[in-house]
Order: structure tokens, then sequence, then C-alpha cells
């Protein structure tokens, strides 16, 4: 039994040494030190304000490796560091000036691409019903995600705001702290339902989908900003792609949009579906991630 062990040990040295030695190039690549001087830094007081998490068994690849929640919540888990780094690149090399975001949680990924906007002269609306931090859990039905929307819009509308979500609190915490309160608007609503009344007449050119990752839920989410997209050049963005659920909304989105797919092996496995957009960026963002399984 021991010298099982110790085999299994040393594969599992092995392949963390072979998965380490491919991070290496990436991991010194100027454009990606670049970033994390122009936007890391900005994000360290946020960073100290909240809980670093991985799911168990799980080991980060370097500091911009982990996900992070809120002190005092269990759930939600926002993107990795590198993740929103991502983001912030796509964002800003494709030049995209008008974003949404399906959910805000506490803020976290809604920061990176608020940067970017405002780097832009762009802007972003996120929206969340708040239920995954109410209920503490991923999983949830249509018709709790709705009584909590309505709740917390009521609040907010009544100016109850000490009983608002404590991640929109954060949320609006942070977009102060980092100067992007005028280039991010922060609404509580529910996908697809709330949609139509939020975005009106807007024509996006970027929008993130990151709401519930079962049934057909992401699906839902695609069907219901794919009317405001601008179709002349936009990409959709998805988190979570190795769920199931989140990986048919990709395949739906491109069908809905005539897009692209394209991957980005982060820790959540980022995808992004485009339309008329510099492939060359995608190629960049690819060559800056900690995982090179090639």
């Amino acid at each position: 039994m021991r010298g099982y062990v110790d085999f299994v040990n040393g594969r599992v040295e092995h392949l963390n040494f072979e998965i380490g030695k491919m991070a290496c190039l990436p991991l010194n690549n100027p454009r990606r030190n670049q970033l994390v001087e122009e936007v890391i830094v900005r994000m360290l007081p946020i960073q100290a304000e909240l809980d670093r998490v991985l799911f168990p068994g799980h080991e980060p690849l370097g500091d911009l490796d982990w996900m992070h929640k809120l002190k005092n919540k269990k759930f939600p888990y926002s993107l990795t560091d590198e993740e929103g780094l991502i983001l912030y690149k796509l964002v800003t090399d494709l030049g995209l000036k008008n974003g949404y975001e399906i959910a805000t949680a506490f803020g976290y990924s809604s920061f990176y691409l608020g940067m970017a906007f405002q780097k832009n002269g762009g802007k972003l609306v996120s929206m969340d019903a708040y239920v995954e931090e109410t209920e503490e859990d991923f999983i949830y039905d249509e018709a709790t995600a709705k009584k909590r929307a309505e709740m917390y819009g009521s609040m907010r509308q009544n100016g109850e705001l000490d009983k608002l979500p404590e991640g929109l609190k954060f949320a609006l915490f942070g977009s102060k702290h980092l100067g992007i309160q005028d280039t991010v608007r922060y609404e509580i609503g529910f996908s697809p339902v709330s949609v139509p009344a939020l975005l009106k007449d807007e024509k996006l050119d970027f929008a993130f989908i990151d709401g519930g990752h079962f049934g057909e839920q992401p699906c839902l989410d695609v069907d219901a900003v794919v009317p405001y997209m601008n179709l002349e050049k936009c990409i959709m963005m998805f988190h979570d792609t190795q769920c199931e659920a989140v990986a048919k909304g990709v395949f739906h989105a491109a069908k809905r949009i005539g897009g692209d797919i394209h991957s980005i092996n982060t820790r959540n496995r980022l995808v992004v579906v485009s339309r008329n957009i510099d492939l060359r960026i995608i190629q960049e963002c690819r060559e800056i991630i900690a995982r090179q399984y090639c």
C-alpha cells in the first residue's frame, strides 16, 4: 500500500512540475506583466476586503489564479484575476463601448469590465437577482429568483439601502473606490424577464453571460440579450463552460448571432463567441494565460 501511495504522490508531483513548466513562459510574458501593472495594482485594496477561495482539492497556478468571495458569505465565487485581465484586454483592445453583464454577484468581474469600458469611454450595465447570495447555493428555481429580485428591487426603490444584498453593497463600494461609478450601472432584476425594460433601445457590442449554470438558463440569458447585440461587431463571453448547461449556451449563442467560438483555457474556461473582430487579440489572450497544455 505504501508503495502505491508513493507512486501516486510521485505522479502528482510530476504532473505539477509539467504544468508549472508550461506556465513559466506566459507568466513572464511582457503583455501579461503590463496588464498586471495597469490593472491588478488598482484591484489590491478590493482583494484585501475579500477571501481567496478555490474548490476543494484545487491548487492555484500563481497569485492570479484564485477566485474570491465575500468574507461573510458562502457563495457566490468570483472569476479569477487572470480571467479578469482577459476581460479587460478583450474590451480595451477591441475598442468595445457598450456592455451588459448577467450576473453581478458582488461585482468582481464588473470591476475589470468597468475599468476597461472607462478606458474606452464606454459603459456597462450589470444585473443580478442576488438569489445565489441569499440562498447560498448555485442551484435555485425561477420562482425564487424572481421573488428575490422583486423584494430587493422594492427595497432599493423605497430607499431601504441597509437591507440591500451584501453583494450589491460591495459592488457599489468597489466601483466607487475604483472611480468607475459613472461607467457601471448596477441593476436588480432577473433574466430573461427584466432584460427588455433594462436595455430598451441599447445596441451592445459586449455581453458577459455568467448567470445560472443549470437547465436552460444560459440559453434563456442568451435569447434575452441577442436582440440588443450589434451584429456588425460584437462578442458574447461565457464563464464556467465546463458546466454542460453553459456549454450548450455557447453553441446556442453562436447559432443565434452567426458567430465563431474561441476557447481560452483559464481556470474556469472562458469562451468568446465573436462577430467581425480582430482574431489576433484572441491569440494574444491565449498566450498570456498560465494554462499552456501544448
